[in-house]
């Protein structure tokens, strides 16, 4: 026999499997073959097998990635993913296929996401049907298609979790053991999205004390002290890693105020849904710095459902969660309105960040719970147990339909021959080139060369992150006439090894000059060529010391 606590555990993640599934269609189909058309599932491929790597082979010096070399701490300059990359380590050690461990971590993403939005949803209604709602709007709202490529913007199911010991703690008296979960949730998710652990917390500033006034204020020595542990836990795992983080600020500084304006929301962001919804993508915002960031849409059923349960809800509790829902809104408008503008310019944790508007992860959240309220009202109409279920079903039917996208997936390359060869060499320092090319996405094939060097990761001047140094632009500006005397004196002055072409990616001409000019040079030496490769013919050259 199952145990009927398996069996309560096991029923809503076979059903948000199901929905993921359905939702994501037809990403199903191509699991260990595809991954979204973007540059960044390689980028967070490139991260994951990192940390499976560098676990191994130099766990004291995680940080130190092999792009943009010779900078480092390169793996802070975007959101590491340790916890995720940890996790899925193993995966990487017996051999499976990069884009599998890709897809099956965004799947559950999605699946734990709707998991635990049920389970915070069904702890404060008490209503199944009503939970499922919930699920379906923190798992699948437009919001989550607009950042359908970025992976740990996906991992953000630690949220509701968090949020569920913090109505413990409320309502339980206020155990320490409570308070330290509470605080492993908010670690977890900071380790797993650092963008959102700081949203998280930011979230909890202002609902917490809302929360603690709404249910009665009771006992509030022990809610305090079970915060307090929760802060220290957090503080204490946390802060080695929010060093690194500090390190590389000082090779890569900070946001400026008018790049955050680019992502702050208004209105019509909230009238946008991403161009992938099949209901609405007609009235997505395409233009290419944007599109990921700022299509907002809710949805039309959430917002009336969460309206419902605003009004007319059972609970107290719900006036928390309709203050987090504004004060999300509010920073979600970053440099538009005043409270994010004023965190951005006193709090230095807010200046690493670009976009306000994924705050509206919360926005999404709050919106469930107050749903969840607006669906159980409508629900205890019903007399008739039967009509009721049906009456449920029904409700996330039509959430599920109007959230339902058609995500573009293209088959993943394999690693090349050149990448085989690089594998069975020692430690080595390489630059790949072209290092901007039409054929690429955003103009560069970074993303492509540190995804297919998984097998190897061999040192190189190359990188795609969310920051990049000043070096890698000089480096850049200075390769752009390759191989002539200049650049070559740089080569060897950065201690590069081998040069890596990556003939077929070029224009044929441009290729065919290119190759030409290298013959002539008596500082390189051909060491392998191929002339069919996978992006068309590929040659690595010696750079003579």
């Amino acid at each position: 026999m199952i145990p009927r606590a398996v069996r309560a555990c096991a029923a809503p993640v076979l059903v948000f499997a199901a929905l993921t599934a359905a939702v994501t269609y037809p990403q199903i189909l191509h699991f260990s073959t595809s991954v979204p058309y973007h540059s960044d599932p390689y980028f967070s491929m490139w991260r994951l097998g990192w940390v499976a790597h560098a676990i191994v082979h130099a766990p004291r010096t995680l940080f130190e990635a092999n792009i943009f070399y010779p900078e480092h701490h390169a793996l802070a300059y975007s959101d590491a993913m340790l916890l995720p990359g940890t996790m899925l380590a193993p995966l990487f050690w017996v051999g499976v296929n990069p884009v599998a461990i890709y897809n099956l971590a965004l799947f559950t993403a999605f699946t734990l996401s709707g998991v635990t939005g049920f389970v915070l949803a069904r702890y404060l209604t008490d209503d199944a049907a009503a939970a499922i709602a919930a699920g379906v709007i923190f798992a699948f709202a437009p919001y989550r298609f607009a950042h359908y490529a970025h992976l740990e913007l996906q991992i953000v199911f630690w949220i509701p979790l968090a949020l569920l010991l913090i109505h413990r703690i409320m309502s339980r008296g206020a155990s320490l053991r409570d308070g330290l979960l509470f605080g492993l949730a908010v670690t977890c998710q900071v380790l797993s999205c650092v963008y959102e652990g700081i949203f998280l917390v930011t979230y909890c500033a202002v609902f917490v004390p809302l929360l603690f006034i709404t249910t009665g204020g009771r006992r509030p020595g022990r809610v305090m002290l079970a915060l307090i542990a929760a802060g220290l836990m957090t503080l204490v795992i946390v802060s080695p890693y929010a060093m690194a983080y500090l390190r590389a600020e000082a090779a890569v500084g900070t946001r400026d105020i008018q790049t955050v304006r680019l992502y702050s929301a208004t209105l019509t962001n909230y009238l946008s849904a991403p161009a992938m919804n099949r209901l609405y993508g007609s009235k997505a915002i395409t233009n290419p710095l944007l599109a990921d960031e700022m299509n907002l849409f809710p949805g039309i059923i959430a917002v009336v459902l969460a309206a419902i349960g605003a009004v007319v809800g059972r609970s107290s509790v719900r006036f928390a969660y309709v203050a987090g829902l504004i004060f999300s809104l509010m920073m979600t408008q970053g440099a538009n309105g005043f409270v994010y503008r004023w965190l951005f310019e006193h709090a230095p944790l807010f200046r690493g960040l670009r976009s306000p508007a994924r705050f509206d992860i919360f926005v999404n959240l709050s919106l469930a719970i107050l749903s969840a309220y607006g669906v159980a009202f409508l629900l205890r109409g019903i007399q008739r147990a039967g009509r009721r279920r049906l009456a449920g079903v029904a409700i996330a039917a039509l959430l599920i339909l109007e959230y339902a996208s058609a995500p573009t997936v293209l088959p993943a390359p394999t690693p090349s021959r050149v990448d085989a060869w690089l594998a069975q060499q020692p430690p080595v320092v390489i630059v790949e080139l072209p290092l901007i090319s039409a054929k690429g996405i955003w103009g560069s094939l970074d993303w492509l060369y540190m995804y297919q060097g998984i097998p190897h990761f061999q040192r190189m001047l190359n990188g795609y992150s969310g920051y990049a140094p000043a070096s890698f632009y000089e480096m850049r500006q200075i390769m752009a006439s390759f191989p002539d005397d200049r650049s070559m004196a740089f080569l060897r002055q950065r201690g590069v090894d081998y040069v890596v072409v990556r003939a077929g990616t070029y224009e044929p001409q441009q290729a065919a000059s290119l190759l030409e000019q290298i013959q002539k040079r008596s500082d390189l030496s051909l060491e392998v060529m191929w002339a069919a490769g996978l992006q068309g013919a590929e040659g690595i050259y010696a750079v003579r010391k």
